[in-house]
């Protein structure tokens, strides 16, 4: 599987240039916003590794991060046409860690045209190029870059009265830039089909979908091969009885089948139940439960089956100064490479994770350009196999202006 990355810089310097130039012909009612911000953050525990360990060849788990970026973001209506986008490059300096020091970029386009009866379809492209999660890959201590590319369209067609048909296709590309994790890369294929009974002047629907999507991992040097189909039937319904509160809900049975590695194959119930509240124009609360089963995204086979609940509120407490606060539970079971690679290492015969979460965060508008934010987010992962837990706790300020 070649390289598919060979001009991550030149990428988003022509998003960014498409999203310029389209927002020099920008139109009154249209929206072109360029930002530029600059941030400092601490955290504890930089690689997620418990507090017994250290990164090889340090003498402590902290580091100071500072940050520049500088962004776009582009809205634009011609008629039932929309263009839009948005992309943001990032420098990342580690005051002792600075092996991790790294330009990051994110960026999108994409087209939406509406046609006949509140019919529309659109198009899109994404790419990024972002430092890895060190959550997901506990005990790694290497700078690795995932890079990950994706483009595909969609389609609404109004079929009669308040039926709506639905599908949409994707394709995209992962590939890590360090040696060692080669064998993560993968080319993602994906389709969905499907119907929506969605009433006129509603924010109510229900819809039902079929998708299917692959993952064909890189094989280096003959490793085993770990690609994967999975298919799924999905059922969601957004209820909206008025203007305070909403309820959406989401069932799926999935089924994930593996060329070659069938003790990997896993099937399982998944779907959610949310809802929001909002009780005053300055403040809202958002209660999810969660239920999913999927692969893990250690490129070995790995899947886990994650019960959730997470709460968050926020409130305006000014025109100028807001509040936010979250926490989250989760409850993961592994399975496949998880229990059968780990076993004979650690002794265990499986790996459950409890992960707990909070977070509390404020935003002050100095002007109608300038604004600061101060973020403080603490992470404890508690699992039977001892080398996977850890305790991160994150402070992040930051100021951006507007342009």
């Amino acid at each position: 599987m070649p390289s598919k990355f060979p001009a991550r810089c030149s990428t988003i310097a022509v998003l960014l240039a498409a999203i310029w130039s389209a927002g020099a012909v920008a139109g009154e009612g249209d929206l072109l916003t360029l930002t530029a911000s600059a941030g400092y953050s601490y955290d504890s525990n930089v690689f997620r590794i418990g507090s017994d360990r250290k990164p090889t060849g340090q003498d402590h788990r902290d580091d100071s991060i500072w940050s520049a970026s500088v962004g776009a973001e582009l809205n634009k209506v011609i008629g039932r046409q929309r263009f839009y986008g948005n992309g943001s490059v990032t420098q990342s300096q580690y005051q002792d860690f600075d092996f991790l020091n790294n330009t990051g970029y994110q960026g999108t386009l994409g087209y939406r045209l509406g046609f006949g009866s509140d019919s529309e379809a659109g198009v899109y492209y994404s790419r990024s190029n972002l430092l890895n999660n060190y959550a997901d890959l506990t005990g790694y201590y290497k700078r690795n870059m995932l890079s990950s590319e994706r483009y595909g369209g969609d389609v609404l067609l109004r079929i009669a009265g308040d039926w709506v048909g639905v599908g949409s296709v994707t394709q995209g590309h992962d590939e890590n830039s360090a040696s060692d994790r080669q064998a993560g890369n993968s080319d993602i294929r994906a389709f969905d089909a499907g119907v929506r009974y969605a009433p006129r002047g509603s924010k109510n629907y229900i819809e039902s979908r079929y998708r299917e999507s692959s993952v064909d991992y890189e094989r280096v040097g003959g490793a085993t091969n770990y690609d994967y189909v999975q298919r799924e039937v999905r059922v969601t319904g957004l209820w909206s009885p008025n203007q305070i509160s909403s309820l959406e809900a989401s069932a799926a049975r999935v089924r994930s089948s593996h060329e070659d590695l069938q003790s990997s194959d896993f099937s399982g119930w998944s779907g959610y139940v949310g809802y929001i509240w909002r009780p005053t124009i300055v403040s809202s609360t958002n209660l999810r439960l969660s239920r999913d089963v999927g692969a893990a995204g250690d490129g070995w086979g790995s899947y886990a089956r994650t019960n959730g609940i997470s709460l968050k509120q926020t409130w305006q407490a000014t025109s100028k100064l807001g509040f936010d606060a979250n926490l989250g539970y989760q409850r993961r079971v592994f399975s496949g490479y998880q229990t059968v690679g780990l076993a004979a290492s650690t002794g265990e015969d499986e790996r459950r994770d409890t992960v707990y979460t909070t977070g509390i965060g404020g935003s002050y508008a100095i002007t109608d350009k300038l604004s600061t934010r101060l973020s403080l987010r603490n992470e404890r992962r508690l699992s039977s196999i001892d080398v996977y837990s850890f305790t991160d706790t994150i402070a992040v300020l930051n100021a951006q202006y507007k342009f």
